[in-house]
C-alpha cells in the first residue's frame, strides 16, 4: 500500500441536511467488498508506523501500535459505512479519493497523542474527521457538523441496542415487502407444504416470534424496575 493510493468512488454530499445524516445508519451491514476497502483504509493508517524518521531512528512514534491498532479499525469502519451514504446520495457522480485523506497529517501532530491519551472515542473521532479532510478543509461538501452527525449516528446505531433493533425490524419489513408471493397453483398455501421456501418462512416467523417474546420480557422488566 503507497501512502497516496486512491480508491475510486461515487461522491458529493452538498447541502446534505442533517435529516438525510441520521440515514447513514442502513449502511451499518457491510459487504465482503465493503470490509476489503474499510482494511484499504486501516491499512493506510498503519502507514504511520513507516514513516521515514521512524525507520531511520530519527524519532519514536509518538503512538503506540499496540494502543492505536483497534482504534484504527474502527475509525476505518466509520469512514467505509460514511463513504457508502456518500455514494448513495448521488450514486452517478463519481470522484477519486484519498484512502485515508488528510490522517496521516494528524497522527503526526501532538493532538494525535493527546485525543489517544484522553479516550479511544476521542481518538476514533478526529481521525474520521481527518480522513474526510485535505489540505485545504473537508471534502466532498462536508463540514464539521455534518461529519459529527454521521459519526454519532453510527455510534448510537452501534451502542443503543433499541435503536439497532429498530433498525433490523425495518430493514425486515422492507425486504419482506419487495418478496412477490403468487399463489402456486395447486397449493394450499402461497409457498408449496414441505419446499425450502416455506421452510425459510417458517424459519423467520418462529425466530420473529421469538425475539418479541424477548422484547416482551425486556418491557415487562423496565416496567418493574420504574
Amino acid at each position: 500500500m503507497r501512502r497516496f493510493a486512491w480508491i475510486t468512488g461515487r461522491v458529493r454530499c452538498r447541502g446534505l441536511s442533517l435529516k438525510a445524516a441520521a440515514e447513514v445508519a442502513q449502511f451499518w451491514q457491510l459487504t465482503e467488498e465493503d470490509y476489503d476497502d474499510a482494511e484499504k483504509v486501516n491499512a493506510a493508517y498503519l502507514l504511520y508506523f513507516t514513516h521515514v524518521r521512524f525507520r531511520n531512528g530519527w524519532a519514536e512514534p509518538a503512538l503506540l501500535r499496540s494502543e492505536v491498532e483497534g482504534p484504527f479499525k474502527e475509525a476505518a469502519g466509520y469512514v467505509l459505512r460514511i463513504r457508502r451514504f456518500l455514494d448513495a446520495q448521488h450514486p452517478s457522480e463519481t470522484k477519486l479519493r484519498m484512502v485515508d485523506g488528510a490522517a496521516q497529517a494528524y497522527l503526526h501532530t501532538p493532538a494525535a497523542a493527546t485525543d489517544r491519551k484522553a479516550g479511544e472515542a476521542t481518538f476514533v473521532q478526529r481521525l474520521v474527521h481527518a480522513t474526510f479532510r485535505d489540505a485545504t478543509g473537508y471534502v466532498e461538501g462536508l463540514d464539521e457538523q455534518t461529519v459529527d452527525a454521521l459519526f454519532h449516528r453510527l455510534q448510537e446505531h452501534r451502542f443503543n441496542p433499541k435503536v439497532h433493533f429498530q433498525h433490523v425490524l425495518s430493514e425486515m419489513a422492507t425486504v419482506a415487502e419487495r418478496i412477490d408471493l403468487r399463489k402456486v397453483e395447486g397449493a394450499r398455501f402461497y409457498v408449496k407444504d414441505g419446499s425450502k421456501d416455506d421452510e425459510l418462512w417458517r424459519d423467520a416467523m418462529q425466530k420473529s416470534y421469538q425475539a418479541l417474546a424477548v422484547i416482551k420480557e425486556i418491557e415487562s422488566r423496565t416496567a418493574k424496575e420504574s
